[in-house]
């Protein structure tokens, strides 16, 4: 225990002595420079910030270049805080995703609907897509009324599965058109032998 504290001991004399020896050869000049330096150094972080921030924020030109140009001549002290008024609120990338969520809210609110087979706005009470001719409502087995194609159940009566037996009643109508078609060029055939 003894032999850990004496190597302690001579860590912190080597650090003391040395530290006094720095501090005694280093004279006001020094200090000076070195606070400068440092101030530089946080100035020039400061600009690089401020280039990728207002960048984000903004693609007006002259909004860009005042505000670097404000870090430059303000300095940080008096240019940031000027800067950190005068930016943008919101960057590019919130201001898209802001403006797509106020594009929902007012596409839910005038009732409109999006076609699950191009995503293109239509009217809740289309039948069809106008643009890629997707069919958007089909009838309930049960109750025979509108709903949409991508709804789980029918509203109105419980009916679930709705668009799996559309589509396997659909599958059934085109095989027996299929098999009626084949049988006629059949007999197509056999009145042309």
């Amino acid at each position: 225990m003894n032999n850990l504290l004496s190597f302690l001991e001579t860590v912190r004399s080597f650090f003391v002595g040395t530290f006094s020896e720095i501090s005694s050869n280093m004279s006001l000049d020094l200090g000076i420079k070195l606070v400068l330096g440092y101030f530089f150094i946080i100035w020039g972080a400061f600009i690089i910030w401020v280039i990728k921030d207002i960048t984000n924020r903004t693609t007006n030109i002259l909004i860009q270049a005042l505000s670097i140009f404000i870090i430059l001549f303000f300095t940080p002290i008096f240019g940031l805080p000027i800067y950190l008024l005068i930016r943008p609120r919101a960057t590019l990338f919130e201001q898209y995703y802001e403006e797509e969520e106020e594009k929902e809210l007012t596409d839910d609110l005038e009732e409109f609907y999006h076609c699950p087979g191009c995503n293109h706005a239509v009217s809740r009470d289309f039948k069809f897509c106008p643009k890629c001719a997707f069919e958007l409502t089909v009838s309930c087995p049960s109750c025979k009324k509108q709903i949409h194609t991508d709804w789980a159940l029918c509203p109105y009566c419980g009916e679930k599965n709705i668009t799996l037996k559309k589509q396997k009643k659909d599958k059934k109508i085109s095989l027996e058109k299929a098999i009626e078609k084949e049988r006629k060029e059949d007999v197509d055939d056999k009145k042309s032998v």
